[in-house]
């Protein structure tokens, strides 16, 4: 590898001033955004994630993921590939070229535009362990494949020639995710990727949920001050009119005014209920945000927590999670790991996938109730003398028993105590 192989590119300092967003404004960015241009979605996105229910669904979304055990099963020539699978997970080199925080990132942006964008940057780095005497010593020197996230705000695909472009601080590069340096990751699917992602069925909700928020908090600078209503005498002027006008407002910053004779004023307050309209508006954003985000949402639709579901997978819907594992799994084993496996071990096809383990653990406390239930069932079943075939009774309930040893038939004296608490037959 050269050296100029192992520079990364550098971003431009973004120095705009950030758009005050109105539907107007987001829908040029929409537009925009269909030419492949991603620089106003980007924009509008960091507006987004700046709301505290977006911002919490979100890291949901990726808590669930993340938190989940990661695994990974050897491809093509078993044996050679777990020599692969022996330095990025026991040697822990997975997380030095893929650490947490930048895999963040680019599942995030993946989800909210469909272009997780990342550069793979290769650098040599020391392997360092401690002796039997507590000394640092060098063990090795290796390349990893590094990963730094990029701002899809500096992104666009140019449609007549048919590839992406990337603003550097040295101009737009041409860049081909998949190519050993660049990762892209686009979980709608990379066909027209710019017009898929949760970012536009969000803004709107977003949209709907900050002008309501507006509009409630100007009602409640309006009520509370009463609104004051002026009454002049009869015969007055128009000129009369205003300059008793104007002087209830200087009101808001004075303490009283004299009234002339035949001059009134009256308080008007406003209704107890009028706010409702915009708690139910913002109420239904919020839940339209964890809806689309989460695949449901559970402080509009609350289920029975048992005490094996996990906190955070059980608030992502799990096919989502499910999907998310794989498509992500698919992206880093195509786009980083191939390219890894070729110049670390001479064959692309030695590339491990990455598997998530996604699958809910057992609710203990309902297997407990089954099996209750299925024994009390099967002593019955064995008193009135129903012929059960016990290995595969147990096989079919999940009941461990010892290997090798017969089951023994049910004591006499619980075949006895059950006879004698049946009902006599009538007949």
């Amino acid at each position: 590898m050269s050296e100029k192989d192992t520079k990364p590119s550098h971003e431009p300092i973004w120095q705009g001033a950030a758009p005050k967003w109105t539907p107007r404004s987001a829908n040029a960015a929409y537009t925009l955004a269909q030419t492949g241009d991603l620089s106003s979605a980007a924009q509008l996105c960091d507006a987004i994630r700046s709301d505290a229910r977006v911002r919490g669904t979100l890291e949901t979304r990726k808590n669930a993921l993340f938190g989940c055990e990661l695994e990974f099963d050897p491809a093509g020539h078993k044996s050679r590939s777990r020599s692969v699978i022996k330095a990025l997970d026991d040697e822990g080199e997975w997380w030095r070229m893929l650490p947490e925080p930048a895999l963040a990132q680019i599942f995030l942006w993946g989800l909210l535009l469909n272009a997780g964008i990342g550069e793979l940057e290769w650098r040599r780095e020391e392997l360092l362990e401690t002796d039997d005497e507590e000394k640092v010593i060098l063990r090795d020197k290796r390349w990893l494949l590094l990963l730094h996230p990029k701002h899809p705000r500096n992104l666009r695909f140019d449609q007549q020639a048919r590839i992406w472009q990337l603003m550097t601080q040295d101009g737009e590069i041409p860049i081909t995710p998949g190519d050993g340096r660049w990762l892209m990751f686009s979980p709608f699917g990379a066909n027209s990727l710019w017009q898929h992602g949760l970012y536009w069925p969000l803004a709107l909700l977003w949209l709907s949920k900050t002008f309501s928020d507006f509009d409630w908090g100007r009602r409640n600078e309006a009520r509370g001050r009463s609104a004051l209503i002026g009454m002049t005498p009869e015969g007055s002027s128009n000129e009369d009119r205003d300059k008793y006008a104007a002087q209830l407002a200087e009101l808001r910053t004075k303490l009283g005014i004299a009234i002339p004779p035949g001059y009134d004023l009256k308080a008007v307050e406003f209704g107890p209920t009028d706010h409702q309209t915009f708690k139910a508006r913002i109420d239904w954003a919020d839940g339209g945000i964890a809806t689309l985000i989460l695949g449901q949402n559970l402080t509009a639709e609350p289920r029975i927590q048992t005490l094996a579901a996990p906190k955070t997978n059980d608030k992502v819907r799990q096919d989502y999670l499910e999907n998310d594992a794989e498509s992500f799994a698919t992206c880093l084993q195509q786009h980083h790991l191939r390219p890894y496996a070729n110049a670390r071990f001479g064959n692309p096809e030695l590339a491990p996938w990455p598997k998530w383990k996604t699958a809910p653990p057992e609710d203990l406390t309902q297997a407990a109730v089954t099996i209750k239930t299925a024994s009390e069932a099967l002593e019955k079943l064995l008193v009135r003398g129903v012929p059960v075939d016990w290995a595969l009774f147990c096989e079919r309930f999940n009941i461990p028993v010892f290997k090798g040893q017969p089951l023994a038939p049910p004591s006499p004296s619980t075949t006895t105590t059950e006879n004698k608490s049946e009902p006599a037959n009538s007949e």
